[in-house]
């Protein structure tokens, strides 16, 4: 009887120190709490070992004098993960108040029983190693949070990007090393029962999470297949069938924020650029060209196969719908990146993708395309009917051989971040500027033309360059809005400083990425300056023109000016429309 008695209260011990050694998981089960995917398998790879160990009732784990070590392993494992998605999950709500998670496990070293003093040297020698180490540790955190300067606190002392937040798991571990010397010793299979149970509730809490995002991500595959409207359905069931892209897109919004929340593993797969292009897929269905291009910019993929999988997302048909839209495209969703008038005043634009259209309203037809898949086409220049492309990497594609290229249709030059290729009037040379403005001159430019003197930057400033009519300078805008002249003696043709335009009306934005384009007047009467907003300014000798300004202001709403041979001028906005300015 006494010999039962005895037994009862042992396993009652047993729980109670089990108990606690599972409390601190209870931070698996808190709304916020985070982790990625990594984590996730590790701790499911420690559940499924624990599985296997407790089905074999026969073999033992490890030995006898192992068994602290071992548990130790593997608890601090669980409680590792769970502080780090603690950290992710409460950082900025409870701060450095979470530096208190391993408290519940002190718990186990003053209600269970003395470490075995008979416990192996390699224990003992590991266990006292590692407590000491954590207690320094732990206590010059909570030195840190209490007594020490707000700044270095607020800059993110305890976070899960920190190296600190790391070398805190040692005080974690170092506690669960103190209380592995006091749990029950596993020698057998079922003797594994409570820690498989520890771990099947880890596991279960965060694979229920992975398990509800493959869950969400089949509805909205549902609901994309679900749109099958019909003219002679019921008006109704029309506009509910009419709104499933846009629930569909909203899903995968939803599925990708769930994903970049879990590590690597999702963006190594690419499932959060998939997402995005179901999404920008919804809005090429609903013709919703903006959506698309705000869903999924162009601009913010790199790798050849994501550039051709969205370069033929924006089909012919789909790119006719682009000027329905308002002209406020994001900066890496612009479709179209510049516009020129042909020789026949037809409004010719190109694309990022290097694809040249002509503008015929209400349409768009396809006149060239540039060799290769790239996404970053930059200007437009037609030369004697040939299509001319600049790369921001600095290669220039024809439609036809140029005399400046020596007869060529495809030249990689020295320029590494190009911005605009301009043709000499005499058409046996070219020049290339970069953000910089430094140049790289094609064919056999002309003799007064400075090319021995060049305007330099020490930041990537440039945004367009024009040539003096007289070929004997050049004029460069930078994004701020300031005109710069190089011309080879003499003053330039058209005066760059504020008279005779008023102050006030001149373009400078200070520290501002803001002028897009610049254009010298046909009859010589001046400059014109225009922004991404979509305001046009002059510089120039009187009369000149008053400030232009629509209507509606888009953060990148302007593209490009253009002037026929006339005089009028046109403001090109990234919609693709031609806006005449009076």
């Amino acid at each position: 009887m006494v010999g039962c008695e005895a037994d009862i209260r042992d396993k009652a011990k047993n729980l109670w120190i089990w108990g606690l050694l599972a409390l601190p998981l209870i931070v698996y089960f808190l709304p916020e709490f985070q982790t990625t995917f990594q984590e996730d398998f590790l701790v499911l790879a420690v559940f499924f070992y624990l599985l296997l160990r407790t089905a074999n009732e026969k073999r033992a784990l490890i030995d006898f004098d192992d068994h602290p070590l071992w548990l130790t392993f593997l608890l601090g494992t669980m409680y590792a993960v769970g502080w780090i998605g603690l950290l992710r999950g409460y950082m900025e709500s409870l701060g450095g108040w979470l530096i208190l998670y391993p408290a519940p496990l002190l718990a186990c070293l003053v209600f269970s029983r003395r470490l075995n003093r008979d416990a192996p040297s390699k224990t003992q020698i590991f266990t006292i190693t590692i407590v000491l180490f954590s207690v320094i540790l732990f206590g010059f955190t909570g030195f840190f949070y209490w007594a020490g300067d707000q700044e270095i606190i607020n800059a993110g002392l305890v976070s899960d990007r920190s190296l600190l937040s790391r070398l805190l798991i040692f005080p974690i571990i170092g506690c669960t090393a103190l209380s592995a010397g006091r749990t029950p010793v596993m020698r057998r299979g079922r003797d594994h029962l409570p820690f498989l149970l520890m771990a099947l509730l880890a596991a279960a809490s965060v694979w229920s999470g992975n398990i509800q995002t493959w869950a969400m991500w089949y509805k909205a595959g549902e609901l994309e297949r679900a749109w099958t409207p019909f003219k002679y359905d019921d008006p109704e069931e029309i506009q509910l069938a009419d709104n499933k892209p846009y629930e569909a897109a909203h899903a995968y919004l939803l599925v990708r924020e769930r994903l970049l929340q879990k590590g690597e593993i999702p963006r190594y797969m690419n499932w959060p650029l998939f997402m995005q292009y179901r999404m920008a897929y919804q809005m090429m269905r609903k013709r919703d060209a903006q959506g698309c291009a705000l869903a999924l910019p162009p601009g913010g993929v790199s790798i050849p196969r994501h550039i051709e999988m969205i370069k033929k997302l924006w089909h012919l048909e789909f790119m006719w719908s682009i000027r329905d839209c308002e002209p406020n495209f994001p900066k890496d969703g612009r479709i179209w990146v510049d516009g020129e008038l042909d020789g026949h005043g037809v409004l010719t634009m190109l694309n990022c993708w290097g694809r040249v259209y002509s503008m015929d309203d209400p349409y768009c037809w396809i006149e060239w395309e540039s060799k290769g898949v790239f996404n970053d086409a930059v200007d437009l220049e037609i030369i004697d009917g040939a299509y001319v492309v600049l790369r921001r990497s600095g290669e220039i594609q024809s439609s036809k051989p140029l005399k400046a290229l020596g007869g060529r249709t495809r030249i990689q030059s020295k320029m590494e971040d190009a911005v605009d290729f301009e043709v000499f009037s005499s058409q046996t040379a070219a020049v290339v500027v970069d953000a910089y403005g430094e140049m790289q001159l094609f064919g056999d430019p002309p003799l007064s033309f400075p090319s021995w003197r060049k305007l330099r930057f020490p930041r990537p400033v440039i945004a367009d360059l024009e040539l003096e009519p007289f070929e004997n300078g050049y004029y460069v805008l930078d994004l701020y809005g300031a005109v710069h002249a190089n011309h080879a003696g003499g003053m330039p043709s058209i005066p760059t400083s504020s008279p005779p335009v008023p102050k006030e009306n001149l373009p400078y934005w200070q520290n501002q990425d803001m002028a897009v384009d610049l254009e010298l007047d046909p009859q010589g009467r001046g400059l014109y300056v225009y922004n991404r907003l979509g305001e046009m300014y002059t510089i120039s000798v009187a009369p000149y023109r008053a400030v232009y300004r629509p209507e509606k202001v888009y953060p990148q709403r302007g593209l490009a000016l253009v002037i026929d041979p006339s005089g009028t001028l046109y403001a090109v906005e990234s919609n693709g429309r031609r806006i005449q300015i009076p």
